[in-house]
């Protein structure tokens, strides 16, 4: 997605959005909802106009799973979140894209692919929004200066709110200073709630920049 309007000489933030599992498939459709949906929103264009990559993981697998077969020749060790990057890089060069303000979101097993993405790219993000996802804990002292929101329902019956309990207590005690939203009584669906409201998380997120 582009913003509705590209002024010269001046350069946008790049949103990735990472779906969660429920959006898997190879129509390059399913994924376009939620976030991505408001994001082209007349309104939501006009406060935050930005460009948004929205890739789609194929089914049976996840964020993290290796781009090539097994028994592939081509088999290099990359996995789905290397060609997610080669993409930004590439679109980076091809639109006005301000490089000190690319961010990254996921809900579910995109907050899985979020906390990996950053761990596995620290340097690219200016921010990051993992949404009821979890991670390795022993990989957050790569990512510590990194501004962090993240939320997650109480009531969460599909990824235990423990998964980011254990995220952001790991980033807090490696000297990292997250924002920490855990949402009273919301289940499963607590991307909803965080992506809807104008101002909170999107008025943080779109004052972040790399420094």
């Amino acid at each position: 997605m582009k913003p509705d309007r590209i002024e010269a000489r001046r350069f946008y933030p790049l949103i990735v959005l990472l779906h969660g599992a429920g959006e898997r498939g190879n129509d390059n459709q399913r994924q376009l909802k939620y976030l991505a949906q408001q994001m082209a929103q007349s309104p939501w264009q006009e406060k935050y106009p930005c460009f948004l990559l929205a890739p789609q993981c194929p089914r049976n697998m996840n964020w993290s799973s290796p781009a090539c077969a097994a028994d592939s020749p081509d088999d290099n060790d990359q996995n789905l979140l290397d060609q997610i990057h080669q993409m930004i890089l590439d679109i980076s060069r091809k639109y006005p894209i301000d490089k000190r303000r690319i961010y990254i979101t996921g809900y579910s097993m995109g907050g899985f692919g979020t906390w990996s993405m950053i761990a596995r790219y620290p340097e690219l993000f200016a921010a990051a929004v993992p949404i009821c996802g979890g991670g390795n804990t022993n990989t957050v002292s790569g990512f510590v200066h990194l501004p962090i929101w993240v939320a997650h329902g109480t009531r969460d019956e599909i990824v235990p709110v423990t998964s980011s309990r254990d995220m952001v207590d790991a980033f807090c005690k490696a000297g990292g200073n997250p924002i920490y939203q855990e949402l009273e009584g919301i289940k499963h669906d607590s991307w909803t709630p965080t992506y809807a409201i104008d101002g909170g998380m999107f008025a943080w997120l779109f004052q972040q920049r790399k420094k």
